[in-house]
């Protein structure tokens, strides 16, 4: 039966000691802002809600007038802020399962609106390729949270979206294109992962179905007690 872990994020198994030894780091180095933020009576969801805003406002404007400084300005701020909220959270005492899920939204619709903003308002010359590049990063986010939680991490996930963001602006700013062989490795990658996520999680819903399946009988039913009472109506 699938080992339970306490993993709600989409890094790989041991990834996750490191990943804590760089919070750990991360909130000492944003220490200062994350306290000026908590004495202004700041919420982790509002500078999440910010980091957002600013992302899906501002990048297409600045990149459809290839203004590409106030472009990487905006990645960066809303970067900055998305590192921001996890550290203003534990500070306050309010991390949670719901922040860190709004947190990873952020996260993955950041990059999808620079994706999107790429493929209609850039100059792709195979904007599926693009296109795919996100659908299959969903998958990758998916699949990973969700084996996390069921108990059944992969080892390690290599994750690329800050390397996209970084040939975005070498293609457009600096006419320095690696784009296109990246989103082909890039999604053979995610696609492999995608299928055999897929196998380890039905493997996994099986593995719970039949370990389910060899406990005890139910226990037979009272008299007048209906066969459609619900568990959680107990």
């Amino acid at each position: 039966m699938a080992r339970k872990t306490n993993y709600f994020n989409y890094f790989g198994e041991i990834e996750q000691a490191p990943l804590s030894a760089i919070t750990r780091w991360r909130d000492m180095i944003l220490s200062w802002p994350v306290r000026a933020l908590d004495h202004a009576g700041v919420r982790p969801n509002q500078v999440t809600f910010l980091s957002f805003t600013i992302q899906i406002i501002f990048f297409p404007w600045f990149f459809a007038r290839e203004k590409w400084v106030p472009a990487l300005i905006v990645v960066l701020t809303h970067v900055l802020l998305d590192c921001l909220d996890g550290s203003l959270a534990r500070v306050q005492g309010t991390a949670s399962r719901g922040g860190a899920l709004l947190d990873m939204f952020n996260d993955i619709t950041g990059m999808a609106i620079v994706a999107l903003t790429v493929i209609f308002l850039g100059r792709e010359t195979a904007p599926g390729l693009t296109a795919l590049y996100v659908v299959l990063y969903l998958y990758l986010t998916f699949f990973t949270i969700f084996l996390n939680v069921m108990g059944r991490p992969f080892a390690i996930i290599i994750r690329t979206k800050y390397f996209f963001f970084g040939l975005v602006f070498l293609k457009y700013w600096l006419n320095v294109d690696f784009l296109e062989p990246f989103l082909v490795i890039c999604s053979l990658y995610m696609a492999l992962h995608a299928m055999l996520s897929m196998n380890r999680l039905v493997d996994c819903l099986n593995e719970e179905d039949n370990a389910g399946g060899e406990g005890e009988a139910a226990e037979p039913e009272k008299p007048g007690e209906s066969p459609l009472k619900s568990d959680w109506l107990k």
